[in-house]
């Protein structure tokens, strides 16, 4: 989900598999599907709005949220019995928020996001997103319980 050309990178993927092998992997469904994303991200859209480059048509964490993309893209790639199931599960996103909040930082759209914002508005996201988060954290660390995700399985063709 983050190749630039997701295509010729299952492409390659196919290289490696033997020929009974197959693809397994999980791809989030979409941030409106993910629990800790929307909590944090209606917080700090706030005060920052919502980041660019973050698309079902672009490199990142939901490139391959839509199951027509998944298939298009894998039958392409050279794969064949392509199926999809859902899958709603907890995620531990961190210890603390703290953590939380140093991994979210540490994504290029964040950083982007909020250097384009004054200080004032950058910090005020921060805290919102920190506050939007505690109320997830407790003994096993800050943990959404709504999160999916498609579990996906493919044979070459």
């Amino acid at each position: 989900m983050f190749f630039d050309d997701p295509v010729a990178a299952f492409r390659n993927l196919a290289t490696t598999l033997k020929p009974t092998g197959r693809l397994v992997f999980l791809a989030p469904q979409g941030p409106q599907r993910n629990e800790w994303i929307m909590a944090a991200a209606a917080a700090a859209a706030q005060h920052v709005g919502m980041p660019d480059g973050i698309g079902p048509d672009q490199p990142g964490p939901f490139a391959l949220s839509d199951p027509d993309r998944i298939h298009s893209t894998l039958e392409q790639g050279g794969f064949a019995d392509i199926s999809l199931d859902e899958v709603v599960h907890p995620i531990r996103v961190g210890d603390d928020v703290e953590d939380v909040i140093r991994f979210i930082l540490s994504m290029p759209f964040a950083q982007g996001l909020l250097a384009s914002a004054p200080p004032e508005k950058a910090e005020a996201a921060t805290e919102a997103v920190q506050a939007a988060l505690s109320s997830h954290a407790g003994p096993e660390g800050v943990v959404t319980q709504n999160n999916g995700e498609w579990l996906v399985t493919a044979r070459l063709a």
